[in-house]
């Protein structure tokens, strides 16, 4: 159904490397904090974006949004882009762990850096 859609193109690089490997096994160490969104007229919530740079100047992100009503952070989005227009002119730091848990409070990944 993805596929067939008229937008198709413009989304297939993201669409064609989203999977649940690709979640788990990035090694996030730089993050922005305090997304601006409006500084590229994006939608997006999210404040937090990791991510990581894959060669040639593409991107993976997982950005990180917070749910006013419950007060809870969830994931709002993973996607890639070829180039670095979600991370310029943004305030980027380093991240010194990560722990991505289920929906049960389990881990999933926990990894230092």
């Amino acid at each position: 159904m993805v596929r067939a859609s008229t937008f198709y193109s413009d989304i297939a690089d993201r669409y064609e490397n989203f999977s649940y490997e690709s979640l788990t096994t990035l090694t996030y160490t730089d993050a922005v904090i305090n997304f601006n969104p409006n500084r590229i007229h994006s939608k997006l919530r999210s404040d937090y974006l990791l991510f990581e740079e894959k060669g040639n100047g593409v991107y993976n992100h997982l950005g990180i949004a917070l749910d006013t009503f419950t007060g809870e952070r969830y994931i709002e989005t993973f996607f890639r882009e070829p180039s670095d227009m979600y991370i310029a002119g943004q305030c980027v730091v380093k991240v010194e762990s990560f722990t991505l848990y289920a929906s049960d409070g389990q881990v999933i990944v926990k990894d230092y850096f």
